[in-house]
Formats: structure tokens, C-alpha cells, sequence
């Protein structure tokens, strides 16, 4: 975390579209961590590590939705090897016709 910012602060850049409040953390968690995961760097992962702690952010991870299948690679490999299954899967929004 950057010193002297709190978690809002540090990722409301994030949330281009969102005027991103304290009540958003708590009240909105997974799609904060979807938004922070697909768009922010390590050091906003880490500042909702800390704010929410591993097993509650993990959990929220465990639930995301992703836009992007690397995206969800990524994660589910991660929660995988933190003994966590996710609980959502990717799938694509169109049907491909050949």
C-alpha cells in the first residue's frame, strides 16, 4: 500500500465508471476483486489481501467472474495451489459457428 492512502484510495482508478466508496468494499466484494484483478497491479492486490485478509479474499476470488480466460487461468491455478476451488467457471458469451 501506498503510505498515507487507504485501500479506496490506492484503487479508485479502477473504477473509472464508479464513484468507489468504503461501503463498496464490504458491500460489493467480489466485483472489487474481479475489477482489481483484471485491471490493477500487485500492489492493489496486496491492499485487498489486507483489507479483507487471505481466506476472504480468496473466497471472493473463488466466486469472480472473468472477462478474459487468461485472466482466470491465472487465479484458478493460484487457488488451486492455495487448497481452494473456484466456484465459477469461464465461458465464452458467443457460441462460435463454423
Amino acid at each position: 500500500m501506498i503510505p498515507g492512502m487507504g485501500t479506496v484510495e490506492q484503487i479508485r482508478r479502477l473504477f473509472w465508471d464508479w464513484p468507489l466508496t468504503d461501503d463498496d468494499l464490504a458491500r460489493r466484494r467480489v466485483w472489487v476483486v474481479e475489477r482489481v484483478l483484471e485491471y490493477g497491479q500487485l500492489e492493489d492486490v496486496r491492499a485487498l489481501v489486507r483489507e479483507y485478509g487471505r481466506s476472504t479474499f480468496l473466497d471472493a476470488v473463488a466466486q469472480a467472474r472473468w472477462s478474459s480466460a487468461k485472466t482466470a487461468t491465472c487465479w484458478r491455478h493460484l487457488l488451486e495451489r492455495a487448497g481452494q476451488s473456484c466456484t465459477r467457471t469461464y465461458s465464452r458469451d458467443t457460441a462460435w459457428n463454423f
